[in-house]
């Protein structure tokens, strides 16, 4: 009896094993060097998309992501919560909607790009959708499949965390 309970703890032993290869989770996170420190940062490409804006009831500013011809670019800054507080997150989001070919060309017409910015706090009357005041956008091919993007915006009703974006992304 035994050994039969030393044969079966062996057995026992033996057969728990760790997996060898982890499933990865398929994330949008990056690591930038436009990311402030005390946060998190990722950048999403959707393709055959059009930002659509627009104002509700109450004449606030809202948008959504449409089918399209378009490219839209999401850009996204979560901050790390902050320790003892409550409601303290806060994410800061950039959309754009381009056409391709301004992409392609490597135009610099922040005119024709279509530029939205979000702030998710609590943090009255400076949280939702905004217009930025400012914007400087710019595309460079690095090679055949990548691109890079360099926007500069400011907002003047609100403070910001994210103002200065350097990102490169391949177009799919």
């Amino acid at each position: 009896m035994r050994y039969l309970s030393v044969v079966v703890l062996i057995v026992a032993l033996l057969s728990c094993k760790t997996k060898e290869h982890i499933n990865k989770k398929k994330t949008n996170e990056v690591t930038v060097n436009w990311c402030p420190d005390n946060g998190r940062c990722s950048f999403e490409v959707f393709s055959n998309k059009e930002l659509l804006i627009k104002y509700d009831e109450f004449n606030e500013l809202y948008s959504s992501i449409v089918d399209g011809k378009n490219i839209v670019l999401k850009i996204e800054y979560v901050r790390n919560e902050m320790p003892n507080t409550v409601d303290g997150g806060l994410r800061e989001q950039v959309f754009l909607e381009v056409n391709p070919k301004t992409i392609k060309e490597e135009a610099k017409d922040s005119k024709s790009i279509k530029i939205i910015y979000a702030r998710w706090c609590y943090c009255k009357g400076q949280a939702g959708y905004f217009r930025p005041s400012n914007k400087e956008v710019y595309f460079k091919k690095v090679n055949n499949e990548r691109y890079e993007l360099n926007l500069d915006f400011k907002m003047k009703e609100i403070p910001q965390s994210i103002s200065h974006i350097v990102q490169v992304f391949n177009l799919p």
